[in-house]
């Protein structure tokens, strides 16, 4: 949760929380790409309107499914349990799809090279995204709070 705060605080932006998928097969990232998924993301980031779906597929409970606002940029923010760390990753929004474990799945490709990208995430599975690229200001809330800023 101290990611969405951090994220949304330098971008002034909704912040989409979620698993992230950054080696292949995991939490269905596709060959060269990372995800994030979760139950719903916010309106402002996406391009339709809500359908409403079942919840994980458990044929009880409702959540809406949006599809995400595609060719974006993008940053995503790890931050480890120490709070000496942090990892950021830029990239763009491909797009998004209707999952059943969690509603939406987004992919995204990232700037640098993918493969890396399990070797600097610090936190747990859980990161927050949001549109544009933050690195820059990351890097100075790096400086700021002292923390040690991975990326690519």
């Amino acid at each position: 949760m101290l990611s969405s705060f951090v994220l949304h605080a330098v971008s002034n932006q909704s912040i989409l929380m979620g698993n992230f998928g950054s080696e292949h097969g995991h939490f269905e990232a596709k060959e060269g790409e990372v995800t994030i998924e979760h139950d719903i993301i916010p309106l402002s980031m996406a391009k339709t309107g809500y359908i409403v779906r079942d919840y994980h597929g458990r044929k009880f409970g409702v959540t809406g499914y949006a599809e995400i606002k595609d060719n974006q940029p993008m940053t995503i923010l790890n931050v480890d349990k120490s709070l000496n760390k942090i990892s950021v990753i830029e990239g763009t929004i491909k797009n998004s799809e209707d999952g059943i474990h969690c509603r939406v799945i987004v992919h995204m490709s990232v700037d640098g090279d993918v493969k890396k990208v399990p070797e600097i995430i610090v936190g747990s599975q859980h990161v927050s995204m949001t549109f544009g690229h933050h690195l820059n200001a990351l890097k100075e809330v790096g400086n700021l709070l002292d923390f040690e800023v991975h990326h690519l």
